[in-house]
């Protein structure tokens, strides 16, 4: 029996409190403004981060409200989920702030970005420093999400006990809904894997009772889930099937695809339970088949292994072998790919381990020369002084002459790596120019084909059909010329917009990322991951948007191996309201926005966004990366539905 995994639910709480207005001039209006970029981190995040860096890139701000500007940007980070962000603003903070309640407040961030990362004793750490802060100032809603913080560090750890000690004491401080049902699951799911299924109903049902499917849809969908996996599990069968057919009509409803199909496989196995074997079939293969259409070969060889399973107790034995063949099959492909990924990391592992031992190498050669440096330096010094007591005007001249080429030679050295530094980067640039010129051009010259043929071509070819469809004579003969005119029409318009339309006929366009991206990580040994959320919506954009999104990804990643010297790359498009977010991110050497003029590459980039309307924003400093935010309007003809995450 497969149930869902844990529904772990914990959402970063806003803990920022009201900012005390009442000065004058610029100090009040950046205050205002930081107030009013807080209010909107929900609500419209990407207002919230211009707002907070165009304050940040003030001059003139008090200590006050650049440290809070500081720990803002640390909360937006961390609202978003990315953990490294999060950490360098928030420990920036510490070195601006000095009231408790904020200097508590850097600390949770510090903690929920270790726990992000899965470091869960430094998580622990921090958020224990967080908590006897917030005691000390009585801050019951920080009190509230570091009590709840601690105790999914501990369920990660197994320390289930004191997980759920601390989420109940989140329940006491809590005073809000979300806070308070988010606790009633974990503690739920707790009681769930410990067997205490009486408990983990309770729990469940409390925050069944706080939720409204509207506003939470996917919280609705997972409760509903986990409320049929108890009742499963106590065999009270019939029950547990209503659960589940609720959760996946939720999950339908709110366009949320796998849970969906996870509750419809559930509720198969409720029926099979019940001996409705032909009900459960019939869902079972109906499912099967939206798991083919996403290629989910998780979800597959699950629903394989449940009819297996159907059959051999209805005694069809014949139609549960052919079942057990195709779960074998899709069980292979996902080992496969398991089997992969492994022998691939496996690969980057050795070949960094060779790197690090040239280094190892090249470290121990450069040492015995700087030692063989210093003993030639030592035996030139001593003979310096043995001749300085016989002439010291030729010692002084001599001097003068050894430190002159030694600047000389350092001179030499220097410049040599900025001509080599030079030539190599001229060389970059050469290649980068080459094949863009080269792709810009064969996509010119398909275009042009593709208009001479169905603008000259077609269009000379239809006049003609419609000249001899007027003629009256020989109609059996001018009957077959306009069959083959027709047909000749057709292939020439097919050409055309097979042309056009060749680069995203044969993959989808978060394969066709995949591939490129996956080529240059193959080329460069870098670390590059791609996430495009929701895939299907990314796969549905636009042709024309498509080219675009790529050609910026291909502009993005030149700009981060060829300047920035990036190691990691992380590529994300999501769907946000009714706008495209491309998240590119790189832990290369920076730069400081203030006062490096933007390069070619942005400026194309900028004079794509011009013409699809979108926004571009830059967030960057000196030794700590890049992470450049674009924001791209839907068309208006693309109808989504939203999908809410938790």
């Amino acid at each position: 029996m497969n149930f869902l995994k844990s529904y772990a639910l914990w959402s970063s709480l806003l803990l920022m409190g009201s900012v005390v207005v009442g000065k004058s001039g610029q100090y009040q209006d950046a205050e205002e403004r930081l107030q009013a970029a807080m209010d909107s981190l929900e609500s419209n995040p990407n207002f919230t981060y211009r707002t907070l860096q165009a304050l940040k890139a003030e001059e003139g701000l008090t200590d006050f409200v650049r440290g809070r500007t500081t720990l803002y940007l640390a909360a937006y980070f961390n609202q978003i989920s990315v953990p490294d962000s999060t950490e360098i603003y928030a420990e920036e903070a510490l070195t601006q702030l000095h009231l408790p309640i904020e200097i508590a407040r850097a600390y949770r961030f510090l903690g929920s970005a270790s726990r992000q990362k899965g470091e869960f004793d430094q998580a622990l750490s921090w958020l224990f420093k967080t908590l006897h802060l917030a005691d000390s100032i009585d801050d019951r809603i920080l009190l509230s999400a570091t009590n709840a913080d601690i105790g999914i560090c501990y369920a990660n750890q197994g320390d289930m006990d004191t997980a759920v000690e601390f989420l109940k004491e989140s329940i006491a401080y809590a005073d809000s809904g979300r806070a308070v049902y988010g606790n009633y699951i974990n503690i739920g799911n707790i009681y769930f894997f410990q067997e205490q299924l009486e408990e983990a109903q309770a729990y469940y049902k409390k925050a069944l009772e706080q939720i409204s499917e509207d506003k939470d849809p996917k919280v609705a969908a997972a409760i509903h889930l986990n409320l049929g996996a108890v009742l499963h599990k106590q065999s009270r069968f019939q029950e547990a099937a209503t659960y589940f057919a609720r959760s996946k009509v939720i999950a339908q409803e709110n366009g949320m695809t796998e849970e969906s199909l996870n509750a419809a496989v559930n509720e198969a196995h409720s029926m099979e339970a019940l001996g409705d074997y032909g009900g459960a079939v019939d869902l079972l293969e109906k499912t099967l088949i939206r798991a083919e259409e996403l290629s989910n070969f998780v979800v597959i060889a699950t629903i394989c292994e449940s009819l297996h399973e159907v059959h051999s107790e209805n005694e069809d034995y014949k139609s549960a072998n052919q079942w057990l063949i195709k779960y074998q099959a899709a069980k292979d492909t996902v080992t496969t790919g398991q089997q992969q990924k492994i022998i691939k990391e496996l690969e980057i592992k050795y070949e960094t381990a060779q790197k690090e031992k040239e280094i190892l190498k090249l470290e121990e050669d450069r040492l015995l020369n700087e030692a063989e440096i210093s003993r030639q330096k030592l035996l030139k010094n001593a003979l310096l002084i043995g001749a300085m007591v016989v002439l010291l005007p030729v010692i002084g001249l001599l001097y003068f002459y050894f430190q002159k080429l030694r600047a000389q030679i350092a001179l030499n050295r220097s410049q040599e790596e900025v001509n080599q530094q030079k030539v190599a980067t001229l060389m970059k640039e050469q290649e980068v120019k080459v094949i863009r010129a080269s792709l810009e051009g064969r996509d010119t010259e398909r275009k042009r084909i593709a208009q001479e043929l169905h603008d000259s071509i077609g269009g000379t070819l239809a006049s003609i059909k419609l000249q001899l469809s007027n003629v009256s004579v020989r109609k059996e003969v001018l009957a077959k010329v306009l069959d083959q005119l027709d047909e000749t029409y057709g292939q020439v318009r097919d050409l055309s917009h097979d042309l056009v339309l060749e680069k995203f006929q044969h993959l989808s366009f978060v394969s066709l990322v995949k591939e490129y991206l996956q080529n240059v990580k193959e080329a460069s040994a870098k670390e590059i991951t791609f996430h495009p959320h929701p895939k299907q919506f990314v796969n549905e954009l636009p042709d024309d948007l498509h080219s675009e999104l790529f050609k910026i990804i291909q502009e993005l990643l030149t700009n981060a191996l060829k300047h920035a010297k990036a190691n990691k790359i992380s590529i994300q498009i999501n769907k946000h309201e009714d706008a495209i977010k491309l998240l590119f991110e790189d832990d290369g050497v920076g730069f400081d926005t203030s006062k490096v003029t933007e390069g070619i590459g942005l400026r194309n980039i900028k004079d794509r966004l011009e013409q699809l309307e979108g926004g571009l924003y830059v967030d960057s400093a000196l030794g700590r990366g890049t992470v450049v935010d674009i924001d791209l309007p839907l068309p208006d003809d693309q109808e989504v539905e939203e999908v809410h995450a938790v």
